[in-house]
């Protein structure tokens, strides 16, 4: 399943009361935001791979010499 971006969705709307300046504006700020969700998304997948690397390691310092 393809999954469509906004900005694509934005292309196959009807459009015909907007300006290109309008169109363009709405489809920049679809792209930005999709960026910004995938690097909020990044930045917790990165965030608990550190936290559970870093509790990984508090365990293991902790055994029984």
């Amino acid at each position: 399943m393809k999954t469509n971006t906004a900005a694509d969705l934005i292309k196959n709307i009807e459009t015909s009361y907007l300006t290109q300046s309008e169109i363009d504006l709405a489809i920049a700020r679809a792209q930005r935001a999709e960026f910004i969700v995938k690097m909020v998304g990044a930045s917790v997948t990165w965030l608990k791979s550190k936290l559970a690397f870093k509790s990984s390691v508090k365990v293991a310092s902790q055994q029984p010499a």
